[in-house]
């Protein structure tokens, strides 16, 4: 099911007595937000979803690229880190031969761990790679919502990750409540050089 802003209120409304944290792909997360073309500010995305849900915790994955002095995003992840997110990184070094890593492991892990503490779980994230996590999800009881966007030349979410979830946001449609202005800092948003350096492998 696609939710159109005017059916999103009520949607959120309808779990307002259960728990529900929210796991964010970053590499998955900026490219759609590239796709929109906007950032995302994750104060106002936080905020959001504690006035709208019974947000419970708010994870950020990413790898990093420890070879790399990329000032940028470790004010992001510091930002992320000091405002009630908890950030699980995946090092890697891009000045030796080895393969781009991918958060998907750490992703599923957490997300299986948290489900016996949670009714609903809010991700973050397009790739198909996700899909045994939202069936299994779903054989346990657990309501699973995607978030990501269908918007664009090429998809940024897997049709297949769609089908198995319980609802589908489009990210375009939260911009209203949660898009970075100018005003704000960097450290609030995206980081354009993340989404060039990793390809979201679905």
């Amino acid at each position: 099911m696609i939710m159109k802003w005017q059916h999103l209120m009520e949607f959120l409304d309808s779990f307002i007595q259960k728990t529900e944290p929210i796991l964010i792909d970053g590499v998955s997360t900026s490219t759609a937000s590239k796709v929109v073309d906007w950032m995302i500010d994750y104060k106002k995305m936080k905020d959001f979803f504690l006035k709208e849900t019974r947000l419970i915790k708010s994870y950020y994955f990413t790898p990093l690229d420890v070879s790399q002095d990329d000032s940028n995003i470790m004010k992001l992840l510091d930002w992320l880190s000091f405002n009630g997110y908890i950030t699980v990184l995946v090092e890697w070094e891009s000045d030796i031969k080895s393969s781009k890593p991918t958060i998907d492991v750490e992703f599923t892990v957490t997300a299986l761990k948290i489900a016996c503490k949670a009714d609903h779980l809010i991700l973050f994230a397009g790739g198909g790679k996700y899909v045994p996590l939202v069936k299994r999800l779903n054989d346990i009881g657990k309501t699973v919502t995607i978030c990501s966007t269908v918007k664009g030349p090429s998809r940024i979410v897997s049709d297949e990750l769609r089908k198995c979830a319980d609802n589908f946001i489009e990210l375009d449609d939260l911009r209203a409540a949660i898009e970075r202005s100018d005003k704000n800092n960097n450290h609030r948003g995206n980081h354009d050089k993340e989404g060039r350096l990793y390809q979201d492998r679905r």
